[in-house]
């Protein structure tokens, strides 16, 4: 085959049907991932109040730390100082 050549494949329904329902379940084991997460951080780490909303920090480098830019990076959290230890899941965050 030549470099460049763009080739075509036709899915069965079944095999279409299958792939939507992995990514349902995909979805939803990430979202039940992702809720465990946020009760770890709500029980494992330091809960105080910024600017009117709930925040959680950590006091050192840990999994926490991990936990805290995965939450960031999947916007469901956002980080509430510079140095990076100390986040607001959206739903709380009322500034920028």
């Amino acid at each position: 085959m030549a470099s460049g050549t763009i080739v075509t494949v036709e899915l069965s329904d079944g095999f279409k049907k299958r792939l939507d329902e992995i990514r349902i379940e995909f979805a939803d084991k990430l979202g039940e991932c992702e809720s465990a997460l946020i009760s770890m951080v709500q029980q494992y780490c330091d809960e105080s109040e910024y600017d009117g909303a709930t925040i959680y920090g950590h006091r050192f480098m840990s999994a926490g730390e991990e936990a805290f830019a995965y939450l960031v990076g999947r916007g469901l959290a956002k980080w509430t100082d510079d140095r990076h230890w100390a986040i607001m899941f959206v739903k709380d965050a009322t500034h920028d």
